[in-house]
C-alpha cells in the first residue's frame, strides 16, 4: 500500500515501480524466500522533504530525520520523500528491506548491516532513469563509479570492520552527505554484487545460516571463504566492472 501526497498520476507511477520490484524480488531471491506475512505493506511517500522530516519525529522515527528514506521494522513502515530523478531509487531502496524483514526474513534473527545495505542497493540500481523504468540486473552506476574512486584512493572501510558492523550507520559516524557515507553505501553493493555473481551458492549458504541464527565474520568465512582471499578478488572483480 502506497500513501502519499503526490497526486494520482504520480501515486499511480510508484505504485507501478513497487509492483514491479517486489516481483522482482521474488523471482531473485527465490532460494531465501520465505513468503511469511500476509498484512500489506505500507510505504509512506511525501512529496516534501520538510513534511518527511515532521512525520518521521511525530512517528517516533528519529533516526530518520536526516536520512533520504527510512525502513521501521518496528513500525512495519518505509518512509520515503521526492527528491529530483532519485525517487524511485530511493523508493526501491527503502521497500526492498520492507520486502525482506515482512516477506523473507524470520522473527527475531539477525541480519548483517552489509548484506541487509548490499540487498537494498543492488535494487536500488535496477531503476534506470533515462529510460524511467525498472531494469532486473543493471548495475548501480553511482556506486560503482565511487567504489572504483574509493579503491584508488585507499579510502575502503576494513573488510572485518565492515563486515561486523551491527549498525551500518556506524560505518560513518551517521553523516548521510559525507564521503564516507557514500563509500558505504558503495561498498555494500560492491560486496552483495560479487558475491550473488562469482559465489552465489556460499553466500546463499551463509544467508540461510543467517536467517536460522548463525552470523558473524568467523561464519561468513567459514561458509564463504578466507577474507584475505575474497578480497582480493573482490577488488579484482569491481576494477573490472563497465
Amino acid at each position: 500500500m502506497l500513501a502519499t501526497d503526490v497526486g494520482e498520476k504520480r501515486a499511480g507511477h510508484y505504485l507501478s515501480v513497487l509492483n514491479e520490484l517486489y516481483r522482482a524480488l521474488r523471482v531473485k531471491y527465490s532460494s531465501v524466500w520465505r513468503g511469511r506475512g500476509r498484512e500489506p505493506m505500507l510505504a509512506l511517500l511525501f512529496s516534501r522533504r520538510e513534511d518527511y522530516r515532521d512525520f518521521v519525529k511525530k512517528d517516533g522515527v528519529d533516526a530518520a530525520v536526516d536520512s533520504y528514506g527510512y525502513y521501521s521494522g518496528k513500525k512495519h513502515k518505509a518512509y520515503v520523500f521526492e527528491f529530483p530523478g532519485r525517487t524511485e531509487a530511493f523508493l526501491m531502496h527503502e521497500c526492498t528491506h520492507q520486502v525482506y524483514v515482512e516477506r523473507m526474513k524470520p522473527k527475531r534473527t539477525f541480519t548483517s548491516m552489509w548484506l541487509f545495505e548490499g540487498m537494498a542497493e543492488r535494487s536500488e540500481g535496477w531503476w534506470n532513469p533515462r529510460r524511467k523504468r525498472v531494469e532486473v540486473g543493471r548495475l548501480h552506476r553511482g556506486d560503482m563509479f565511487a567504489l572504483k574512486a574509493a579503491l584508488k584512493r585507499d579510502e575502503l572501510i576494513p573488510l572485518e570492520k565492515f563486515l561486523a558492523a551491527e549498525k551500518f550507520a556506524d560505518l560513518f559516524d551517521e553523516g548521510y552527505d559525507t564521503s564516507a557515507c557514500r563509500v558505504a553505501y558503495a561498498q555494500a553493493w560492491g560486496w552483495f554484487l560479487f558475491l550473488m555473481k562469482r559465489h552465489r551458492s556460499a553466500f546463499v549458504r551463509y544467508w540461510k545460516r543467517e536467517q536460522d541464527g548463525r552470523s558473524g565474520v568467523e561464519e561468513f568465512a567459514k561458509t564463504v571463504g578466507k577474507l584475505d582471499r575474497l578480497m582480493s578478488e573482490w577488488q579484482n572483480f569491481i576494477r573490472g566492472l563497465k
